[in-house]
């Protein structure tokens, strides 16, 4: 059986917290699910559950951009915990500052509940970025495709199986699901991923992601 995890909801409305709760209780991944009204809440749960694994944040919290704020504190104090935005916002700058941040998701908070929850499951298993409907692929690769994105990279240096795992990431693909549809073990994945951004000189695979749509090496799509 696949390794369970642990989440943190993070959203100002109690009612609404209370439907994702419903929505996650049935899923037969999430071991438990912790709550939080606001930042202070979050950091603070995050502190006293050193193991949570994912935390789904409302970027409008106490303020318009408060859960922008949020993820940028989540990855540099607790790195190990992925976050996926939610968020009734659907302006593509807005969309781009929360990636930038360091969200490895965002969806729309109409979403259906089994998409939220699947995308949820995506990015807690390593999946690299996750937009479900929320934007078109074509607004995407311009997002993505402005010259602060473009380096003095060496793209040819990217092997043919690397390039395909950057092509299943940019499709929301989690490392499991690379793996089976590649025919290799999630390790494998991993390796890959880490030469990735050895080649590339990034840090994270989002922005590796970013610089092979800018050079044309793969394509945002479903």
């Amino acid at each position: 059986m696949a390794q369970t995890k642990k989440i943190l909801l993070v959203d100002d409305s109690q009612i609404f917290l209370m439907g994702l709760r419903m929505a996650f209780q049935t899923a037969d991944w999430v071991h438990e699910i912790f709550e939080a009204r606001n930042s202070d809440q979050a950091l603070k749960m995050l502190e006293l559950h050193g193991d949570i694994n994912l935390a789904i944040i409302d970027v409008c919290l106490e303020k318009r951009a408060d859960g922008l704020e949020l993820i940028r504190q989540v990855k540099d104090k607790y790195p190990s915990v992925k976050t996926l935005v939610l968020s009734q916002y659907k302006n593509p700058d807005f969309i781009c500052r929360a990636i930038v941040s360091g969200a490895y998701a965002y969806i729309a908070k109409d979403s259906e509940a089994d998409v939220i929850v699947t995308a949820s499951k995506n990015v807690a298993d390593g999946c690299c970025i996750f937009f479900g409907d929320t934007i078109s692929k074509e607004i995407l690769s311009k997002l993505f495709g402005n010259a602060d994105n473009i380096r003095a990279g060496k793209p040819h240096q990217l092997s043919a199986q690397e390039l395909a795992v950057l092509q299943y990431a940019a499709s929301g693909y989690g490392n499991s699901q690379i793996a089976t549809v590649m025919n290799i073990s999630s390790n494998t994945v991993e390796s890959y991923k880490e030469r990735i951004k050895n080649k590339l000189g990034y840090n994270t695979i989002i922005e590796c992601v970013a610089f092979a749509v800018s050079n044309g090496l793969i394509s945002f799509k479903d």
